[in-house]
């Protein structure tokens, strides 16, 4: 599963519509497009250059929003922030994309809206209590024990923690650990860039 798609299956409740405002806020376009964003770092298809974000790989991806998403930011290299506002433009459709393969996959099933539904907007809840529990234990195994060599489970926890949605799976103290280690792994980035920096002058 995209890390995408497992953030809307956490924010859906088993019985029906979002977890919370937390929910709500890991499942905007703005979130989506972020967790794609994380997806192609951690398959190694972005990785940061000085000015920014550059593809580095721009070969096909085994998920058409991927791909998509690839060509969308070309042989440009932009900020985070600039690279998630040109997803948002030219993914206008992202999570009604995710939320139908998911249906399809028999993952959720879209529930009625009563007499008035046609004008509602869509609701569903999940059908399928085993890829909830999964991607609950990849969140919190990317929040306990996070690993270099697991940074799928690792960008799960981070975009969950970013939007507040990680509270309802995993204790703040937990939390925190999850922050000190990416701390210290930026920081030993940065000195390990900073030596290679002065070996070459």
């Amino acid at each position: 599963m995209l890390l995408a798609e497992e953030l809307l299956v956490l924010a859906i409740d088993p019985k029906g519509g979002l977890v919370s405002i937390d929910g709500a806020t890991a499942t905007t376009r703005d979130g989506l497009v972020r967790a794609l964003l994380a997806e192609l770092a951690a398959r190694g298809a972005i990785a940061p250059d000085r000015a920014g974000l550059r593809v580095i790989d721009p070969l096909p991806l085994n998920h058409r929003l991927l791909t998509a998403a690839l060509r969308a930011l070309g042989d440009a290299s932009w900020t985070p922030h600039a690279a998630a506002a040109r997803l948002r433009r030219r993914l206008w459709a992202v999570r009604t994309e995710l939320m139908d393969g998911l249906e399809r996959n028999s993952i959720t099933h879209r529930l009625g809206g009563g007499l008035f539904g046609a004008f509602r907007k869509a609701r569903f809840a999940l059908q399928s209590t085993q890829t909830r529990a999964s991607s609950i234990a990849k969140l919190r195994r990317g929040t306990t024990d996070p690993q270099l060599d697991d940074l799928d489970a690792v960008a799960l926890a981070l975009l969950c923690d970013s939007s507040g949605l990680a509270a309802h799976f995993v204790s703040l103290e937990q939390r925190q650990q999850l922050r000190i280690w990416v701390n210290t792994c930026s920081a030993s980035q940065n000195q390990s860039t900073f030596a290679r920096q002065n070996q070459s002058t």
